[in-house]
This record gives C-alpha cells, structure tokens and sequence, in this order.
C-alpha cells in the first residue's frame, strides 16, 4: 500500500491470460549445431526459435527435448 504497482514481464502477461501471444516469429535460415538432427528435430528447433514468448518442447529420453531446458 506505499502506492507502487508492480509491473508484469510480457512474458507473466501471457501467462497469466492478460495479454495474448506474439505472432510467431518467421526464421529463414538455421545453421544447426548438430549435424546428427533428423527432419523431425529440426522443426522442433524450428518451433522454439519462432516462438516469441516461451516453447515447450516434450519428446521421449534420446530425442530433441534434452537439448533444451529454458529456451529464450
């Protein structure tokens, strides 16, 4: 009640429902780290690089998903 207002990250706005979801972001031209990803792998690379806010990416042990904790 000291008259400050607490300011929410975009991020936290999308989250909570407040603001809705950035268009995704249009990436051309990926260089892939790893020469060993399969087509379905690089699309999930893909997925999370054009996602402006936050990309869950959920797979089996051995897959695309243990490369990534928090992406962005």
């Amino acid at each position: 009640s000291g008259g400050s207002k607490l300011e929410l990250t975009p991020l936290t706005q999308v989250l909570l429902g407040i603001a809705p979801l950035s268009p995704k972001k249009k990436t051309d031209d990926i260089s892939y780290f790893d020469g060993s990803l399969n087509d379905s792998q690089k699309g999930a690379v893909r997925f999370a690089l054009e996602c402006p806010h936050v990309a869950c990416i959920h797979g089996p042990p051995g897959t695309i998903s243990r490369y990534f904790s928090v992406f962005h």
